[in-house]
């Protein structure tokens, strides 16, 4: 009897088990990939795709399941399917997309039109909003080393007992870098060397870095390149942070940032002060970190008449007092014998008017605007000048909008006045020029594969001339893993009398223009290759290589001339021959689960030719190191040590520095609003005073060597932040 139940219900059960057929395929190159996984969800029925992407799963019960294909680099894909199938021969065809790593989501608008930076032809590099919050906790007060920790940028200080900077890119003087705040050029001329030092970057949702020639972008000043703070847009949710900060290196900050929108009107506001009293690291009782009183407000206004229109008008004001040079005389206690204070006492005050206008082809208009005031009085020797500068910025531009192509045409005007009045308020100098422009810029997805940018911009220098450049980026996408970059273009540097020459000396002296002095102009290129993977399913790994050459015809020299009886000025000429800068950089970044390694290594090769003869530029190291470990669950807890390797420098002594290196360890907490972070900043205490000596006697009136490497040493921070 059981014999024949057998035989009879035996032909159900063969017609109870199904089998499914599939191949899978790259959906980009409609090529077939090897070794997929496919599975029935929930349960241990699967196999692997073979050499020609196809995989075969038999003995499947009747019924509804879901089959899941997972392979490494590409998005989890999941079809549902009912069994018994009506074909049974059913082959079905699955097209899995490469699964885009970490940071390639990441829009870009440097370039004038926004795109995902996989899929931008000129290199782009994006510090995002989880290392900006890394950067915050170290240093609150300005943008000086989230810049100064990224590879083949360097943040020179300039002054001994002031504390000024500027901005390295390639080993180029910073007068060759422009420093961008959403598009507009506020922070150069007489402001550069106090810029990066004035910027706190609570306020900043990321930071874009162009390097090499830009200035068919945004006009002259980024033979270098260019780096553009963008800012936080307000949303629907509230968003407000405060932040606390203190270190021992008796510095305070403060900050709050708050925003907000509705259908019509949004807000944002950033309040930032920051006391830093003047701190002695190595007891010489002179200041390594000069005493600095800084307060920075920037309200900011939206109106959006409707969804494709959008208004925005924002001020910015800043007040600092810095004070450097003998502590006794920084603290009113000074005598005979401690006298020498360098005082600088800026005002600044900026606009930003923005009106954007999408037409419902996708084509945008766009109009800016911005003024900028800075007042800058510097006394060195107890003979205080005061110096002015006005200039503004004006752009109109239309963007032709489409999925395969972008076109963007459009023109700006830019002015400039300097003004230089002794204590009397007699006029010592009056400068000024205007450049007139327009541009265009157009972007194309020629393939799959192949996607370029080509530019062309005229600038008219109402003192220089005319100046034309041109400018191409091409991209490669060899496949999913593999891509490779090539920019190639022309830039200019309009002499000013805005110099480091004469930052450095608080531009006590009057400026001399030679009368044949020409404009630096450049030309150059940068390529690199980037390849990216996933192992082992969980590892994500990211290498980028860059290969750099920038060549500057007509370069500026700026010479002090003391013609005894005559008064002593800056001479500024065209010095014979070129500058040539050529290098590499080469980056890594590895994450695994909550750890991430980012190594990065600068090759700089940075020289002056003329005469038959060539010299490296001053200050300019030819190695650098960075290594940067994270370890971090969000919402709740990061843990970084961080090592950076500066080499060898020349220095303007022509002898050559001491290479070392710093190391610092952060941590910070977060528990719902509230995140606590400590801050160990170079706790190896690496100070240029363990080297050589930074003050030269006659301390009443000492000279200064070289800044090479950090002067204040080992330094902690605690403090914390709030998000309502």
């Amino acid at each position: 009897m059981k014999l024949i139940i057998i035989i009879l219900i035996f032909p159900a059960l063969l017609s109870s088990q199904n089998t499914f057929q599939a191949i899978v395929k790259d959906k980009e190159h409609n090529e077939p990939l090897v070794g997929v996984n496919v599975f029935l969800e929930n349960t241990t029925i699967g196999g692997t795709t073979d050499q020609d992407g196809k995989v075969i799963i038999k003995d499947i019960p009747d019924g509804i399941y879901t089959i899941e294909f997972s392979y490494i680099g590409f998005a989890d894909q999941s079809i549902s399917i009912s069994f018994p199938l009506k074909d049974a021969n059913q082959i079905f065809e699955i097209m899995m997309e490469v699964e885009e790593l970490e940071g390639e989501e990441i829009t870009v608008s440097s370039t004038r039109t926004k795109r995902l930076i996989k899929d931008i032809p000129t290199r782009v590099e994006v510090i995002g909003g989880e290392e900006l919050d890394e950067k915050l906790s170290m240093r609150p007060s300005n943008i000086s080393m989230l810049l100064n920790e990224s590879t083949g940028i360097y943040v020179q200080q300039t002054s001994a007992s002031s504390g000024n900077v500027n901005i390295r890119i390639q080993g180029l003087d910073g007068r060759y870098t422009q420093i961008l705040k959403d598009g507009f050029p506020l922070f150069g001329g007489l402001s550069s060397g106090l810029s990066v030092m004035q910027i706190p970057p609570l306020d900043l949702s990321q930071v874009e870095i162009v390097k090499g020639s830009s200035s068919t972008l945004y006009g002259g000043d980024a033979i270098a390149g260019m780096v553009n703070l963008i800012s936080k847009q307000p949303g629907k949710e509230r968003e407000w942070t405060l932040l606390l900060n203190q270190t021992t290196a008796i510095g305070t900050d403060a900050g709050m940032f708050l925003s907000q929108r509705n259908d019509h009107w949004g807000f944002s506001t950033l309040a930032s002060a920051n006391r830093q009293q003047a701190y002695d690291a190595n007891d010489d009782n002179f200041s390594d970190l000069p005493q600095v009183k800084t307060v920075t407000v920037n309200p900011k206004i939206f109106y959006y008449p409707n969804e494709r229109s959008q208004l925005s008008f924002g001020v910015t004001t800043t007040f600092e007092d810095r004070r450097g040079g003998d502590i006794k005389a920084i603290d009113g206690k000074n005598d005979t014998d401690h006298v020498y204070v360098e005082k600088n006492r800026s005002y600044r005050a900026h606009t930003q008017l923005k009106f954007e206008k999408k037409l419902t082809t996708g084509n945008v208009w766009t109009l800016k605007n911005s003024i900028n005031v800075f007042r800058r009085k510097i006394d060195f020797t107890g003979a205080p000048v005061t110096n002015e500068q006005l200039s503004s910025f004006s752009e109109i531009s239309f963007l032709i909008n489409r999925s395969r192509f972008d076109v963007i045409v459009g023109g700006n005007f830019v002015t400039d006045r300097f003004e230089q009045f002794d204590q009397n308020d007699h006029r010592l100098q009056n400068d000024r020029y205007t450049v007139g422009g327009i541009f265009l810029q157009s972007y194309c997805n020629l393939s799959d594969q192949w996607l370029m940018e080509a530019g062309l911009r005229s600038d008219r220098h109402d003192e220089f001339g005319f100046f034309a450049l041109p400018r191409l980026s091409v991209l490669y996408k060899a496949s999913q893993h593999w891509s490779g970059r090539l920019t190639m273009g022309m830039g200019y540097k309009a002499p000013t009398v805005y110099s480091e020459q004469a930052e450095e000396t608080g531009y006590r002296y009057p400026i001399v223009f030679d009368p044949h002095l020409k404009a630096e102009t450049s030309h150059g290129g940068i390529f690199d290759i980037n390849y990216k993977t996933i192992i082992a399913d969980q590892l994500a790994f990211n290498w980028n290589q860059a290969v750099y050459l920038t060549r500057i015809n007509n370069p500026l020299e700026a010479s002090i001339v003391s013609p005894a009886p005559s008064p002593t000025y800056y001479d500024y000429s065209n010095a014979s021959g070129y500058i040539l800068a050529k290098g590499a950089e080469t980056n890594v970044k590895l994450t695994f689960e909550h750890f991430n390694l980012f190594a990065g290594y600068t090759l700089i090769s940075a020289r002056q030719y003329g005469n038959n003869t060539s010299s490296a530029l001053v200050l300019t190291p030819r190695h650098r190191v960075n290594l940067i470990m994270m370890m971090e669950k969000e919402e709740n807890y990061k843990i970084g040590y961080e090592a950076y390797f500066t080499g060898s420098q020349k220095l303007e002594s022509s002898s050559r520095s001491k290479a070392y290196w710093v190391m610092g360890l952060m941590g910070q907490k977060t528990w719902n609003a509230f995140t606590v972070f400590l801050n160990l900043e170079n706790f190896t205490d690496t100070r240029q005073s363990k080297f050589t000596r930074v003050v030269n006697p006659p301390f009443d009136s000492p000279t200064f060597n070289d800044v090479y490497a950090p002067l204040e040493g080992f330094v902690a921070n605690l403090g914390i932040k709030i998000h309502l």
